[in-house]
């Protein structure tokens, strides 16, 4: 059981009496906001949802049905007890899976614990699950007399992690963002901003006062596995192909388990009978039948040609390739040895814009790295035009495990590793390793062993 969880265990009902100024501007929210804008019997998700109050008791009265999610066993105990109609799941809300898409997803106070990396991936996983034109509702809050006495030090980003917090005689690091930091954020998922409530509150027998925020945000049209928004106007240079770089791939695939073979399934089910896979790494992989490989690097050193004839696969796979090879001449090329009739199918993996790895390699560039929504997207724009109509999206999420370097140089081997994949120049590699040591630092006291590499698969398919 984490620290956290006990603590929250130990401390529900002293925190309800505490905390009823919040719980009174939550539920002023709620109903002058937020209920007025959700269609009858609403599917709503209430991340940290507490012991049921105020918001499960609140729309399962209005005859909403509701899903809660939280950490902390006694809570949910007290919550399935307050309000049976309502499911409540005890879960650790990064691990958690949506099943289905939400009218509301409310994110009511409860991303406090989380470093920056963390929240960016909750806040996409929460639009990623709401229905388009469906709301998501974020709840934040400061403490006015650090912000007074400027004791919270936002980096450039707008965002202070490790601030030592004191909850109910309980000590915490905790995570804060102003009002406007939280709406960049929510916006860079595709949301667009409708609302800003916000209000002072003290606590009952306590001088502390926070100044607490309520975005109220909707879905559009944008997928937010395609994200950040807003796009850039133009697209920076591929990632570097070097010969140092390939081996920091190579020694960063050997530490992550791969999600190849999800696509595996895909695959067999649909009986396609000659299939090329394209990716870095290959000498490494369990190999599958019928399947042709083709490493990245020998394609790029055989003038970005696929060495095999027209008309010969009816299934590609391409891992991680448009990064490298981002001009429409590598999707020619794949239509070019795809059969020309009968079903078939093209599969693309990329980075998603949560990706913790690919986060970090942005930090140590500069941010001067390919936006992999734009590839994906304009790939599934040539795709549909060739025949392949109907496309889907969807997520991965795999580790880079460090858990057997010890703690004291973990930092330092993660800097290796990342500068060598971001340029082989040693010059630049040293400008790298300045930028990343901070972000690496706070990564790891969010994922002590591991680097996300959460991921974005396009699939496109053809019927005749």
């Amino acid at each position: 059981m984490s620290q956290h969880e006990e603590t929250y265990n130990r401390s529900v009902t002293e925190w309800e009496t505490h905390a009823v100024e919040s719980i009174n501007h939550v539920r002023d929210v709620l109903k002058d906001h937020v209920s007025p804008l959700l269609p009858p019997n609403a599917m709503i998700l209430d991340v940290g949802c507490g012991p049921g109050e105020p918001a499960a008791s609140y729309f399962s009265n209005l005859g909403h049905r509701i899903t809660g999610l939280d950490f902390a066993q006694s809570v949910i105990d007290i919550a399935r007890a307050r309000v049976p109609n309502a499911e409540f799941i005890k879960t650790d809300i990064l691990a958690w899976k949506p099943t289905g898409e939400y009218d509301l997803v409310l994110a009511s106070h409860c991303m406090y614990n989380f470093p920056f990396e963390q929240i960016r991936s909750l806040v996409f996983k929460y639009t990623n699950c709401a229905k388009e034109g469906g709301l998501v509702v974020v709840g934040s809050s400061t403490r006015v007399e650090l912000l007074e006495k400027g004791e919270i030090q936002f980096d450039v980003k707008g965002w202070a992690e490790g601030v030592q917090n004191v909850f109910l005689g309980h000590t915490f690091r905790s995570t804060y963002a102003l009002a406007d930091t939280w709406r960049r954020l929510l916006e860079s998922t595709g949301l667009e901003f409708m609302k800003l409530d916000q209000r002072v509150v003290q606590h009952p027998g306590s001088t502390e006062r926070n100044l607490a925020s309520f975005l109220i945000m909707r879905k559009t049209a944008k997928n937010p596995l395609l994200g950040p928004y807003p796009w850039p106007e133009t697209l920076p240079k591929p990632l570097p192909s070097g010969s140092s770089t390939w081996v920091a791939w190579q020694n960063v695939l050997k530490r992550m388990k791969s999600d190849v073979e999800m696509v595996g399934d895909v695959i067999r089910d649909d009986k396609y009978k000659k299939i090329l896979y394209i990716g870095i790494g290959i000498e490494g992989m369990a190999k599958w039948d019928n399947v042709e490989y083709l490493d990245l690097q020998e394609y790029i050193k055989n003038d970005t040609v696929i060495p095999f004839p027209n008309d010969t696969f009816d299934a590609i796979i391409a891992w991680g390739t448009l990064s490298f090879c981002p001009s429409q001449a590598f999707v020619q090329e794949i239509l070019r040895v795809l059969i020309t009739t009968g079903p078939a199918c093209v599969i693309l993996h990329e980075g998603a814009p949560d990706n913790e790895f690919i986060n970090l390699l942005k930090d140590g560039a500069g941010n001067k790295l390919l936006h992999p929504g734009i590839l994906l997207a304009q790939v599934e724009e040539t795709l549909k035009k060739a025949g392949f109509a109907d496309t889907a999206y969807s997520e991965t999420e795999s580790f880079l495990n460090l858990a057997d370097i010890v703690e004291d140089r973990r930092v330092e081997f993660a800097l290796e590793l990342l500068a060598a994949i971001t340029n082989d120049q040693q010059d630049v590699q040293k400008s790298v390793k300045a930028n990343l040591i901070e972000p690496l630092k706070k990564h790891f006291m969010g994922r002590p062993m591991e680097i996300a590499y959460q991921g974005v698969i396009l699939t496109a398919k053809r019927a005749t």
